[in-house]
């Protein structure tokens, strides 16, 4: 995910909220998702929701949520960054299966056990994961 500034998540956020009201639905959230050739499952797509408006939501994400959830998201790019990049030593931009054991070890409150299982099928299925990949499963 490319680091973006607060008014492009506005200019984001204005060009899905179809009806103006100044919040997303979720039809609109899935809409922006799918702009970014995301594939996401309908439960998935909840848990996006759900994590911009909160639990006890009230089912809209106004321009204030989105932004907070959005800042949210940068900073566990930039975590994850450097967790990837710490770990990485043999290949750049890749973590062996070696490397990724080490780093899931070492920090296991950074992931939740799906990530885990997600990372070691991964790069269990290839030898080696990119960093991209790596970030794209924890976010």
């Amino acid at each position: 995910m490319a680091s973006k500034s607060v008014s492009q998540w506005e200019e984001m956020f204005l060009k899905y909220d179809k009806d103006s009201n100044g919040t997303l639905d979720i039809h609109e959230l899935k809409s922006l998702l799918e702009e970014g050739d995301s594939t996401i499952t309908d439960d998935q797509l909840q848990q996006v929701f759900t994590f911009f408006d909160g639990t006890d939501g009230d089912k809209r994400i106004t321009l204030e949520e989105f932004k907070a959830g959005m800042q949210k998201v940068q900073d566990r790019v930039v975590t994850l960054t450097a967790l990837f990049n710490k770990y990485s030593k043999h290949e750049p931009g890749y973590l062996s299966t070696e490397e990724l054991d080490e780093l899931l070890a070492a920090d296991q409150q950074e992931f939740c056990p799906e990530e885990n299982d997600s990372l070691l099928q991964k790069v269990n299925a290839a030898g080696k994961i990119s960093q991209e990949e790596f970030i794209n499963i924890c976010t």
